[in-house]
């Protein structure tokens, strides 16, 4: 068989012999954006969120206990966080 009889995914012949039948028992390929992501289930202590945009999802987990400095720390890196995340957003026209 050469390169123009086989199909370029799977290397099977393109000579079009599968039959309806045969279609119908493969399930179609599902989108990715379809699928849960796979997201690590946070340590044992820690708490976790997440959050589902149309985009995809936001997870953020933290330390089940923070000292006072520390809830500190967390807060002021979420602000620059945002600041990093909103130079992602697009307007309605796609654009930055």
């Amino acid at each position: 068989m050469d390169d123009e009889e086989a199909d370029n995914q799977t290397g099977e012949p393109m000579n079009g012999s599968a039959t309806v039948a045969e279609a119908a028992d493969t399930p179609a390929a599902v989108p990715a954006a379809v699928h849960a992501p796979s997201i690590t289930p946070p340590a044992g202590g820690s708490r976790q969120d997440v959050f589902t945009l149309d985009e995809g999802a936001v997870v953020l987990q933290w330390p089940g206990h923070l000292s006072a400095a520390s809830y500190e720390d967390f807060e002021g890196w979420l602000n620059l966080v945002l600041r990093k995340v909103k130079r992602s957003v697009v307007d309605e026209d796609g654009e930055d």
